[in-house]
């Protein structure tokens, strides 16, 4: 991690937020609100790291075969997104609920139960799309299989 200096905004933002692009691989560029509570940035920097490690295999190996037209919806943005912008927003936000349960089995039930339950919803709407639509090659194949693997795990959760 790395600081740097940037101009301030004039307003601050309303939440803290973070990018990752195939374009810089590795980076993560995060503005984080000075009362921005340390659970939020890890959830941040999950969300990301699982972008950076799917565009990283992506650069190397084809996981869908669908095209780039923006025709599906997810459930974290309102516009139409290509199949691939599906995949990585599933694939996050698997991540960020895995972190959300594992939290919240570890003692902090009242505060990340409900954040897993929602996220968990969440990314069953993109399953069923990336399910319905999805036309994924072998390493596609083979990824969707193991996501389906975890969220099936989380019908067995008791928070």
């Amino acid at each position: 991690i790395s600081p740097a200096a940037a101009p301030t905004p004039a307003k601050p933002p309303s939440r803290s937020t973070p990018t990752s692009a195939p374009a810089a691989p590795g980076i993560i560029l995060l503005t984080v609100r000075t009362d921005e509570e340390p659970e939020m940035v890890a959830e941040c920097l999950v969300h990301e790291v699982s972008h950076l490690k799917l565009d990283a295999l992506w650069t190397s190996r084809s996981i869908l075969a669908n095209d780039d037209q923006a025709r599906f919806r997810h459930p974290w943005r309102p516009d139409l997104r290509p199949m691939r912008g599906v995949f990585l927003g599933a694939h996050a936000f698997m991540n960020v609920a895995q972190f959300a349960l594992h939290s919240a089995q570890r003692g902090d039930s009242k505060r990340f139960g409900p954040v897993f339950l929602r996220v968990r919803d969440e990314v069953e709407i993109a399953m069923t799309t990336l399910a319905e639509h999805g036309q994924f090659t072998a390493t596609g194949a083979e990824i969707f299989a193991d996501m389906k693997k975890v969220q099936q795990s989380w019908n067995h959760v008791e928070l």
